[in-house]
């Protein structure tokens, strides 16, 4: 009750029996008659409890998909799309069959088009599926078969669907040519730099292709039975995909692969050789092809058996997947002896993906490159400058420098003399994707002559005269230095400051660095000092010439960049 009002019931859920009985009327509320309610007087009510029951009737709809069907009560295969690439052994690619439907379905068959050459490994059909459960299956390509493999396969369950999946690939060859070692063995990457040059010399750099694209190029000797087999790959498969055995990267058996056997034994296993990866077994002019399945410590496992025994000493390559140049040249010497350039692309992404070793030095958040070059190579040095040159074509003339520093670059041959320094260098390049990022090196030269003794906890070096400060106290290049010492010893240091001294001494530079120096250190222990400028390459391409199967040459250009760490 309030201010006079009485709410009473009569009964549950009334309704009024007579509308014409409703009048309303305004009551003020409280003190304060500017507000009011209406006030419904509905008169009796009837209480009309229990309400009788709808009767059905017919109802149409459309139930709408939620995110819940995208992934259950349904049929899932993992991939949906198999690619053997290049086959040229048996060959055996696994998928993951999911049931995420919430009740068990069974597998009832497996069909096949277009793929002869193919089979299904897995359970014995019919094959009951949990609720949530799965299965692997393995899809092989046998050796022998069409040349292109372009097949779909169907499982079909007793749930309301069949889900089709999509398998490619194309049979090869291996290629019967060996390098001639009289000549080089050369192996291109290239990476390809998206670069944005401001007009001030700020870069900005991405790279458009994850691994480099390979490609092969050697001097061959094929004789007798080997060139006749050789020009009949050259007149029926010159545009069809080869396997070429990667002949300077190899591990050697040491027990032997006898027939009828997947397991052999090997000294030790380089980086490169990983599962799922095609390989050429070479001795003495004879090939075959295998899958590895599983490598456990030394021990290499195939995917399938041969029917040749091959012995202690067996050279296992890497099977490049590609094809040969459209135009393949060459000499014959005798009727039966030939001297053949051969050149091959590798198809891209037909190698496995090898996970990249992490830098073994850096410095100052970069990468750092200490491989001495080759002096025995004479590097080139290029100086660059920015310069606009005003000119009418008569009287005066005017230039103008929109960047504020210059630049070099170097060009150092270097010679990795067993696999693990080609290798090393070839994860150098991959780490730098070409010329998008970038690295510290030392200039390798004597820049900076010691004038005095560095004293033990001494953050500063002195050099002799002004001259110095003048050259280098304000450029944006010069701004960490590497000190090496006769004794092995070396320094890497940020420069903090290039500051001009006049003292008793003289009048002097003065460098600063950003840490100080252990002892002291004579003028005499000072083998050189050398600026260590930030680099990057210049140039998206690496070419490595193996002299022989095992030591190979190779240059790199590099650019010099502001230091703006």
């Amino acid at each position: 009750m309030a201010d006079g009002f009485l709410f009473a019931f009569t009964g549950q859920f009334e309704r009024p029996d007579d509308l014409a009985a409703i009048r309303t009327r305004t009551t003020p509320v409280g003190d304060r008659s500017l507000l009011s309610i209406d006030e419904r007087d509905y008169g009796s009510a009837t209480n009309t409890q229990p309400v009788e029951l709808i009767s059905d009737r017919d109802r149409a709809g459309f139930k709408f998909q939620s995110f819940f069907e995208d992934y259950y009560n349904r049929i899932h295969i993992i991939p949906m799309f198999v690619d053997f690439g290049a086959v040229a052994s048996l060959v055996s690619r696994p998928i993951v069959v999911w049931n995420a439907y919430l009740r068990t379905v069974d597998l009832t068959g497996i069909e096949i088009f277009n793929g002869e050459d193919l089979t299904v490994e897995g359970d014995v059909l019919p094959d009951q599926f949990l609720a949530l459960g799965w299965d692997t299956y393995n899809i092989i390509a046998l050796e022998k078969g069409t040349i292109t493999i372009n097949a779909t396969i169907s499982f079909v369950f007793n749930a309301p669907e069949t889900v089709t999946i999509s398998v490619s690939g194309v049979r090869a060859k291996v290629a019967p040519i060996e390098p001639n070692w009289s000549s080089d063995y050369t192996i291109t990457y290239d990476f390809k730099t998206d670069m944005i040059v401001t007009r001030s010399g700020k870069e900005q750099r991405r790279t458009l292709r994850s691994t480099p694209r390979k490609s092969l190029d050697f001097v061959g000797n094929p004789r007798g039975a080997t060139l006749r087999e050789f020009e009949q790959v050259m007149a029926s498969w010159q545009n069809n995909p080869v396997i070429m055995p990667e002949y300077p990267r190899f591990a050697e058996t040491t027990t032997e692969l006898a027939v009828g056997f997947n397991e052999v034994e090997v000294g030790s296993v380089p980086s490169w050789l990983v599962e799922d990866m095609l390989v050429v077994l070479s001795n003495n002019g004879s090939y075959d092809t295998r899958n590895i399945l599983e490598i456990d410590g030394t021990t290499i496992r195939f995917t399938g058996v041969g029917y040749v025994a091959w012995p202690v000493g067996t050279k296992i390559h890497p099977g490049l997947s590609g094809r040969f140049a459209t135009a393949i040249s060459g000499s014959l010497l005798t009727n039966t002896v030939s001297s053949i350039r051969a050149a091959f692309d590798v198809t891209p992404a037909s190698e496995p993906a090898i996970s990249l070793p992490a830098a073994s030095q850096t410095f100052n958040g970069r990468e750092l490159l200490m491989v001495k070059p080759n002096w025995g190579n004479a590097p080139s040095v290029s100086f660059e400058a920015v310069r606009d040159l005003i000119d009418f074509d008569r009287g005066l003339t005017d230039s103008y420098a929109p960047q504020s520093f210059q630049t070099r670059i170097m060009t150092y041959a270097y010679i990795g003399r067993d696999a693990v320094e080609a290798q090393a260098a070839l994860d150098f390049f991959c780490r730098m994707k070409g010329q998008a990022r970038e690295f510290y090196m030392p200039t390798w030269e004597n820049d900076i002559p010691l004038g005095n003794t560095i004293p033990g906890g001494s953050t500063h070096l002195r050099v002799k005269g002004t001259s110095f400060a003048t050259a280098y106290g304000d450029s944006t290049m010069y701004r960490a230095i590497t000190l090496f010492l006769w004794d092995g010893t070396i320094y890497h240091r940020v420069v903090t400051g290039i500051n001009t001294v006049d003292d008793l001494l003289g009048q002097d530079t003065i460098i600063s660095v950003s840490e100080a120096f252990p002892g002291s250190i004579e003028v005499d222990d000072v083998r050189m000092i050398s600026w260590l400028p930030v680099w990057r390459l210049a140039s998206d391409t690496l070419t490595m010439a193996w002299k022989t199967n095992c030591v190979a040459q190779y240059q790199m250009a590099m650019k010099m960049l502001e230091d703006l760490a």
